[in-house]
């Protein structure tokens, strides 16, 4: 007998003898090899961690470090498994040729899941999608929050988790590649003076860009946008870092109203006027 069980057993046949140390021979190696097994895991994970969190905004480097480590997890506790069938007397060679077979036939039974291993694994290397990014698939809109190899879970505004199989993904719409466009658009009176408007509208434009890290420039007054039945309507954009463009324009409609204001400036709103019959 060679190997870790046998060092056990060199340990223990002074003591124990027969069927009580082959017993607690094969229990400690088991438990060595599992202990031992744990401890890489971490080990590697740590590693991982240190090299792809260099940046921890980069989600490309996140991804995939999250990958590695799952297919690292699984072949560490492959190795662990056949070491201590090994240890304990099992024939490794005949159960990893049978396994290769049945591997193979499952293939055929397991097409979908094949699929989906390798539509997850082109999702990340063709950098179509990483986790943190807020994509729409299907009519579902979300932020991934975990994207494997097998499947893909995206969390909605209203905190509901879809998970999809990446192998059904045909067509992913992700709105963190580029910069967001925020629109605002707004109405005033037809009294309006449209010169005295547009005046007070680049330092206005210029307070909301120094007001607010979300903007990454300048937004812009487009003007006139629609002659409406009561109001005069225009429009304000705003680019934005990706998927902030919402809470820009809450802060943008809220500035705009004060300004307004303040430069008395009318807003139209709906109005019912009831006539009493002579």
């Amino acid at each position: 007998m060679s190997g870790l069980r046998g060092i056990i057993t060199s340990l223990f046949e002074n003591i124990l003898s027969g069927f009580l140390l082959d017993f607690v021979s094969i229990v400690l190696t088991m438990t060595v090899l599992v202990l031992a097994g744990i401890i890489i895991v971490k080990v590697v994970n740590r590693l991982l961690r240190s090299v792809f969190n260099i940046r921890k905004n980069d989600k490309q480097t996140v991804t995939v470090g999250k990958l590695i480590q799952s297919v690292s997890r699984l072949v560490i506790w492959f190795i662990v498994i056949v070491t201590i069938l090994a240890e304990v007397g099992i024939d490794v060679t005949a159960i990893i040729a049978s396994a290769g077979v049945v591997a193979f036939a499952f293939g055929f039974g397991a097409q979908e899941m094949v699929k989906d291993f390798i539509a997850g694994f082109f999702l990340v290397i063709e950098n179509n999608v990483y986790v943190g990014d807020v994509v729409e698939v299907d009519g579902f809109k979300g932020e991934v929050i975990s994207l494997g190899l097998r499947t893909t879970s995206l969390k909605n505004w209203l905190g509901q988790i879809k998970t999809i199989n990446n192998g059904s993904i045909n067509t992913i719409i992700n709105f963190s590649k580029e910069n967001s466009l925020a629109i605002v658009d707004f109405a005033v009176d037809y009294s309006t003076d449209l010169k005295q408007l547009s005046s007070i509208m680049p330092s206005f434009l210029e307070s909301i860009k120094a007001g607010s890290k979300s903007v990454v420039e300048v937004p812009q007054f487009l003007g006139v946008t629609e002659l409406g039945k009561t109001s005069i309507n225009l429009r304000i954009i705003a680019k934005t870092k990706s998927n902030e463009q919402y809470a820009v324009e809450r802060t943008i409609r809220k500035e705009l109203v004060e300004i307004l204001n303040k430069n008395n400036v009318v807003i139209p709103f709906p109005q019912m006027i009831i006539r009493n019959a002579k």
